[in-house]
């Protein structure tokens, strides 16, 4: 059976890295200093809560040698009245200006980047989350695509994986602070099991293609629920789970998101805690995806039994991605 090539971290590629592309891959030896193996040595990652802030973090090594991080987060309230929880934003800069983008650039007007040319649009956002204590309160595993730092226009889209809050996987416009617009992408894998405090990492890799002629474009979801061997290193089991394309929302003028990101961020809220780890962000060329399985092994359909079932039309979805 053919397999993804890797990147430096031995973590799956579904696309190629784009010639010259932007790369950021998690400084495993402490995040704050920067992504290491990168294309960009100004790329800069932060734990954040608002502007200005930078959160703490602890560094962890499992029994199996796993490398991983810790953090808190911040307290959070909602607006809806929700019970107040912690909330937890993983941001990555891959062309840096952490608290420093000074443009108007947003998704109202932009010349195809938010803070530089060097940021990303056609890209695989991947990130491997744990969560620890359930707060019985709101909770998200949202990866934000295309944003920058400014909040009132953060101009970003975002793919949320299903936690007790959202039971599938979801879309949201949230171009400005207000309104989140509602979209629904097609399922491949219906209702994966949830973020849960049950000692389990799940894997996401967020995808998002630009159209040649940039008046659309294209998303997947891809997902590992059992994403580490036994050794510590990337299983690489990857199943896509959702796509979406983009042609903008009437709430925002129909604008699609065509132009290169300043920051792409993890959010996970609801939880006492969160791990993290090999967290990366790569420039990809969209049309030609990596080689991949075309289908589960036996092993895995036994293991996600009882957790898929896969609509109609997904075959004809996958073989469009993996080919």
């Amino acid at each position: 059976m053919s397999k993804w090539s890797t990147g430096p971290d031995g973590v799956a590629q579904i696309y190629p890295t784009a010639p010259g592309g932007t790369e950021f891959y998690l400084n495993m030896d402490n995040p704050y200093k920067g992504g290491s193996n990168t294309s960009r040595p100004t790329a800069q990652f932060n734990i954040s809560y608002g502007k200005g802030s930078q959160l703490p973090f602890t560094a962890e090594t499992a029994a199996n040698g796993l490398k991983y991080f810790n953090t808190t987060g911040n307290p959070i309230n909602y607006a809806s009245g929700s019970k107040p929880g912690r909330s937890v934003r993983l941001d990555v800069y891959p062309d840096g200006g952490k608290w420093a983008n000074k443009t108007s650039h947003s998704w109202q007007n932009n010349p195809g980047y938010l803070y530089t040319d060097k940021g990303i649009g056609s890209g695989e956002f991947t990130v491997f989350i744990r969560v620890n204590g359930d707060l019985d309160s709101h909770q998200a595993y949202a990866c934000k695509i295309g944003g920058r730092d400014e909040d009132a226009i953060r101009s970003l889209i975002e793919m949320v994986y299903p936690t007790a809050t959202h039971s599938d996987i979801q879309v949201n416009y949230n171009y400005a602070h207000f309104p989140y617009v509602h979209a629904k992408p097609s399922l491949t894998i219906s209702r994966p099991p949830p973020l849960a405090d049950n000692g389990k990492w799940i894997g996401v890799k967020t995808i998002h293609a630009l159209a040649a002629d940039c008046k659309s474009s294209n998303w997947e979801m891809w997902i590992d629920t059992n994403p580490f061997e036994s050794n510590g290193t990337p299983a690489n089991n990857w199943l896509l789970a959702a796509t979406y394309k983009d042609n903008g929302v009437p709430e925002y003028n129909n604008i699609p998101l065509t132009w290169k990101c300043h920051k792409d961020v993890c959010r996970v809220d609801g939880f006492a805690s969160v791990d993290f780890t090999l967290i990366s962000d790569r420039e990809i060329i969209p049309s030609a995806p990596t080689s991949s399985p075309g289908r589960r092994t036996e092993s895995l359909q036994q293991e996600h039994a009882g957790f898929y079932s896969m609509i109609s039309g997904a075959k004809n979805i996958l073989k469009k991605v993996t080919r």
